[in-house]
């Protein structure tokens, strides 16, 4: 197929569907293809999607799009003391009032959540291996209801060492993920977390002490951190940080 394809495409163009083809055979039997040589920001199109290969992808910095695999050039991360929220956030999260937090107590209910949009790149397989994940302990979930009792936002990521991969989030409610991601960055400065991989880098999480770093740079922290242990066994709402949202100036209050 690629050398009838060679007669009618550019060369620069065949060479790189030769490349691709090389790095999805590689991904395929020996695993991910070496980071050091990726090709763009794709590592890897394919392959077998397990709860192993997806806790790899992470200790490696991988972001997972079915089916593509990439390196993203710049990424996006928060270290949790640098969390800030506008005064505007902080008001309407104080006057919407109401939310109560949980974490791992409906974790494959926020998975299905994330998932129910109408683009998405979550596959069932996909699915099913974040599902193991949480079974296993490796993949958490911070969960938003309201006064119904009803699940209404959340979000869910995947921890190495001491750092915590945001996957993804969602909301039924305004401000019930938002709620959900200060909940969650609060905790992890408390557990000794030293920084939120954020993958992309949301431009809307710049305004929440976000900042974007290059690839080379993101992967020296990730290999610093990811083999470093944390403090916590069962991730349980700490009661004194329980519906807390941070300010600029570091004052914490309750959203009742």
């Amino acid at each position: 197929m690629l050398t009838k394809l060679k007669r009618k495409i550019p060369r620069s163009v065949f060479l790189g569907l030769v490349r691709t083809r090389q790095a999805f055979l590689r991904f395929e039997d020996n695993g991910f293809p070496d980071p050091d040589k990726v090709i763009a920001s794709t590592l890897a199109i394919g392959g077998p999607i397990t709860a192993e290969r997806l806790l790899e992808g992470v200790r490696i910095g991988a972001v997972c799009m079915f089916p593509r695999w990439t390196l993203p050039k710049q990424r996006g991360i928060l270290f949790p003391d640098r969390l800030s929220a506008p005064r505007r956030d902080w008001s309407r999260i104080r006057n919407r009032g109401g939310f109560r937090l949980t974490m791992d107590q409906a974790f494959e209910q926020v998975v299905l959540n994330c998932a129910d949009r109408p683009i998405t790149h979550m596959t069932p397989a996909l699915i099913n291996a974040y599902q193991e994940l949480g079974r296993k302990g490796h993949a958490h979930s911070v969960e938003t209801w309201n006064q119904n009792n009803t699940l209404v936002g959340g979000l869910f990521g995947i921890g190495v060492g001491r750092v915590f991969r945001v996957i993804s989030m969602f909301r039924r409610e305004n401000d019930a993920s938002k709620i959900a991601f200060f909940c969650l960055v609060r905790h992890l400065e408390r557990w000794g977390y030293a920084f939120l991989d954020l993958e992309y880098g949301p431009a809307y999480m710049m305004k929440w002490g976000a900042s974007v770093i290059d690839r080379s740079e993101f992967a020296c922290l990730l290999e610093k951190y990811r083999d470093q242990t944390t403090p916590e066994a069962t991730w349980v709402v700490d009661n004194d940080l329980a519906l807390l949202t941070p300010h600029r100036n570091g004052i914490a209050e309750s959203v009742h």
